[in-house]
Formats: C-alpha cells, structure tokens, sequence
C-alpha cells in the first residue's frame, strides 16, 4: 500500500466531473496509450500502467468487475 495525500475537484452536477474527467484523461499524457486502446481489456492494463492508481492489481480488478456484470470484454 502507498498513502497519497492530495487535493480533490468539487463539482455542482455529475456531467461537469465527467466533462473535466475526459478533459483530464486527454490533457495528460501518461493517458495516451489507454485512450488509444482497442478494446476495453486494452484500455483497462493500459490504464493500470499510467500509474493511475496505486494498487498494482488495480487492471485485474476493473476486468472482474467488468467481467462480472457481464459487460462486452473485446
């Protein structure tokens, strides 16, 4: 485990944070590559590697949900 003290965004409606959540993924570009992926399972171990979280399963986990809610895994 790896404690991060940081600064968190407020926003006044969930569609101005998931406009500034895009606007943050395509500003950086650790992102690059997940946003260039193919297919979900690409975008998921792309974004794993970006360091965008700190758990180094964090890839495995985001595919067992999406595989448990039997969302479409290309």
């Amino acid at each position: 485990r790896t404690k991060v003290r940081d600064s968190f965004r407020q926003y006044s409606s969930y569609d101005d944070s998931i406009i500034d959540y895009g606007i943050f993924l395509q500003q950086n570009k650790r992102y690059k590559p997940m946003l260039q992926a193919a297919t979900l399972r690409e975008q998921v171990e792309a974004l794993g590697k970006s360091g965008y979280a700190t758990d180094p399963e964090y890839a495995d986990k985001v595919m067992a949900i999406a595989k448990s809610k039997r969302l479409e895994v290309l």
